[in-house]
């Protein structure tokens, strides 16, 4: 059995309904813009590798934009790697200005704003979980809005696997994907691993392994609500003053105890497989104590209250068309929306 996939074709559907399925599927990610709605073309064949979803797109010129507020609501806290073939963009991501070239790799970190005006490009896309990069470089890492340039060494190497892995998608079954997973990310963890990039800048992705332990450890320790940074400071044997120095850049222990609260309970608000969990019972699961609390802290940190970060509850208006367009696609086409919403998601923890 092949790997889940969606296939969409030129002609199979007018341009304004291509465009119109097109906002509806990566709306958890971009809003687009386009000049004119009748000359929209987009044709793609995306694979859903186990916690990956990968493949080559081929578009016109279009506009892309992650506001703030569309990071918050839509909890999706992933990397996107593009190796383009033709075209490229230039933009904004996060406070890094980009220019990407035929040829060139982008690294676009789903959890920062992103602006880009695009030509008319074809490119292999790859969308994988934060965590799974933390994982495999080792250590949390800030990588987004780099551009590793076509005629770089590591940069070719990078696209060079890219495309071969365009070729072989059609061809994987369902038991290759957790190895092409394991393979795609290794190596593009040891591509863009901040520890063999060159210069200053790279240098400042990088964090010092015992807070990345620590880190981890508090995260793991969140839902517990006697949590304090002097226990952080008696369990890794530092002093409270050089705890603080270890964290000044995250406001203290505390502040990214705080932080790291809030964003599970935007991650969960978000979620539409957790609607059926109160406000109370998610900001208790995450270690708060009172919820009139948390809803001031996630309105001051947010700008939004804590209901209205639901994710909504569908776009049935283009239901009959995305049927259309799945059937003139043929079988096993599923929803490119169902897929980023799910990437990478853990098994939901046990009651108790």
């Amino acid at each position: 059995m092949g790997l889940p996939r969606m296939t969409v074709v030129p002609g199979v559907a007018p341009p304004p309904t291509l465009l119109q399925l097109w906002r509806q599927n990566i709306g958890d990610v971009f809003d687009v813009f386009v000049e004119d709605d009748g000359a929209f073309s987009l044709s793609m064949d995306g694979f859903n590798v186990g916690p990956l979803v990968c493949g080559p797109i081929r578009t016109c010129g279009q506009r892309y934009q992650r506001s703030r507020r569309k990071v918050f609501r839509s909890g999706i806290d992933h990397y996107l790697v593009q190796l383009y073939a033709s075209g490229g963009f230039q933009g904004v991501a996060g406070h890094a200005d980009l220019m990407v070239r035929p040829g060139d790799i982008s690294v676009l970190d789903l959890s920062q704003p992103i602006e880009t005006a695009a030509v008319a490009s074809t490119l292999m896309s790859v969308m994988l979980p934060r965590r799974l990069l933390d994982e495999a470089l080792g250590l949390e890492a800030d990588l987004g809005g780099l551009v590793l340039r076509g005629e770089d060494g590591m940069g070719a190497l990078l696209a060079d696997y890219l495309r071969s892995l365009e070729q072989r998608l059609p061809r994987l079954g369902a038991e290759d994907a957790l190895p092409a997973t394991r393979a795609t990310v290794s190596l593009i963890a040891a591509t863009l691993d901040p520890r063999l990039l060159r210069g200053a800048a790279a240098q400042e992705h990088l964090q010092s392994e015992s807070v990345v332990r620590m880190k981890r450890w508090i995260r793991e320790q969140l839902a517990r609500e006697d949590l304090t940074p002097a226990e952080v400071a008696d369990r890794f044997h530092l002093s409270r003053a050089s705890l603080y120095r270890l964290f000044a850049a995250d406001g203290g222990v505390a502040g990214y105890i705080r932080a790291q609260r809030l964003a599970r309970c935007l991650a969960a608000l978000a979620d539409p497989r957790q609607k059926g969990r109160s406000v109370a019972e998610i900001a208790y699961a995450a270690g708060f104590t009172s919820v009139s609390h948390f809803s001031r802290l996630f309105l001051r940190t947010y700008g939004l209250r804590p209901g209205a970060v639901r994710a909504p509850a569908g776009d049935a208006a283009t239901a009959p068309a995305w049927a259309a367009v799945r059937a003139a696609a043929g079988p096993g086409t599923a929803e490119l929306k169902v897929w980023i919403r799910s990437l990478g998601a853990r098994p939901a923890a046990p009651a108790g």
